[in-house]
């Protein structure tokens, strides 16, 4: 692909992108599935030409959704006036091992688009150290999304908002993500 003028980002290695007058065209790999996106049709027709030449491909149209996730088109620039974390952890939460678990949702705008729930690698001496990595393993994935967000030309403002949850015990209904920042 270096050979038609793309370059390997940096921040994921499945993405593959190239400037182009008017915009930029990205190719998103994943296993044996390619998602092309290009400021207009001519440049992404080039690109499937491009590969069909390579190896063999099948088009499957206008792509809807692209791992699970609903894609949007717009003829806009894609921008967010937001970009949102939440984190939490609950300290000896394993009653096994001790350890302690760690939650976090980021949101781009209302969307979450990162989530994950897992016991700490060791085992925290206290509260403040479980929150503590909780917050560092947030802060590391949101560092992640902002490169690749830049990578993808989305701006959004900064600071971003991180919020961190002091209570120690939820109950289901009461774990659930808001933008506004009272209650996670």
């Amino acid at each position: 692909m270096e050979i038609f003028g793309f370059v390997q980002s940096k921040n994921d290695y499945c993405l593959i992108k190239k400037e182009v007058i008017g915009g930029h065209i990205e190719l998103l790999i994943y296993v044996d599935d390619i998602l092309v996106t290009a400021p207009t049709e001519a440049c992404i027709q080039e690109v499937k030409k491009y590969l069909h030449d390579l190896f063999t491909i099948k088009d499957l149209g206008t792509a809807k959704y692209f791992l699970g996730i609903e894609l949007a088109r717009s003829s806009k620039e894609c921008w967010s006036n937001k970009l949102t974390a939440f984190c939490d952890a609950d300290w000896a939460g394993c009653l096994d091992t001790r350890r302690s678990l760690t939650g976090f949702c980021i949101f781009l705008g209302d969307t979450p688009i990162s989530w994950k729930m897992k016991k700490q690698a060791t085992v925290s001496k206290s509260t403040a150290e479980a929150e503590y990595r909780s917050l560092a393993s947030t802060v590391c994935e949101h560092t992640w999304i902002s490169y690749l967000l830049q990578d993808f030309k989305v701006s959004f403002p900064r600071p971003v908002p991180l919020f961190v949850a002091i209570k120690q015990q939820f109950t289901s209904q009461q774990i659930r993500c808001s933008t506004n920042g009272r209650n996670i």
